[in-house]
């Protein structure tokens, strides 16, 4: 699984779009090719630094369907992958449409109501209001089932499990929705390199350290094991490990 922002991207103004485009692309292939050496099923988040290639043309060379999905992961684990950048800034997304894209002017609705929130930056988004009643019809589906809930996204969403300048626009509501929920048990997410942890009602929120931050040639990975009362991160390298134990459901 990859967290997200697999490039970087090229953002001077001062080079024209087609060029910023064919540099970000070359990146892309890069970083891509290194992932179609693996001979494993994989994962790939969207992060805001991704968008820096059209969002279309990223999703084909990863050989995504779709940047949210839902699906069982293992007996009595779902895994839940959210599109923390489905409202976007022009700035972090400059080949999208803004206000003719299926989320309307709903980017804009919230840039304007929170002049002043630590948050209010470009290089924050947020899963928009469409994705957060999916993501409420996952959960119940999951309850249903009996599946605890593996949710991954870029953004860090609860308050404290991240520098508060580092969290999705609409992370308080994607947090509610997730308490709110007895199938939810972990939370996974990049975007704020220092990492991260809060834990609430028994539910674990991490941030993941960033790659970025790694000395060269170290690294900055980890393997997750899920079991029915616990999960457990063994990291590697510069990547803080966790045991982090489940709540029995009632």
């Amino acid at each position: 699984m990859h967290m997200g922002d697999i490039i970087d991207g090229h953002w001077d103004p001062e080079i024209p779009l087609d060029k910023r485009l064919e540099l970000s692309m070359r990146d892309l292939e890069v970083t891509a090719g290194l992932f179609d050496r693996l001979h494993a099923d994989r994962v790939f988040v969207v992060g805001n630094h991704c968008l820096q290639v059209p969002r279309e043309r990223l999703m084909e060379r990863l050989g995504m369907e779709s940047c949210r999905q839902s699906r069982a992961l293992c007996p009595g684990w779902r895994m839940v992958v959210l599109d923390s950048t489905a409202l976007s800034h022009p700035l972090m997304e400059p080949f999208r449409t803004h206000d003719t894209e299926a989320t309307g002017g709903e980017w804009r609705e919230w840039w304007d109501a929170n002049e002043g929130a630590p948050n209010r930056a470009p290089y924050n988004s947020g899963i928009g209001r469409e994705q957060l009643a999916w993501l409420r019809a996952e959960l119940a589906r999951a309850e249903q089932a009996r599946e605890r809930v593996l949710v991954a996204i870029h953004h860090p969403v609860a308050p404290g499990q991240s520098r508060g300048g580092h969290r999705a626009w609409d992370g308080d509501e994607v947090a509610a929705a997730l308490l709110g929920s007895p199938a939810f048990a972990l939370l996974l997410c990049g975007h704020d390199h220092l990492g991260g942890y809060r834990l609430e009602g028994g539910r674990h929120f991490v941030t993941l350290e960033g790659a970025l931050e790694a000395p060269e040639g170290g690294e900055c990975c980890g393997v997750l094991e899920l079991y029915p009362d616990r999960a457990v991160l063994t990291g590697r390298g510069t990547m803080q490990s966790r045991e982090m134990a489940l709540d029995p459901w009632l």
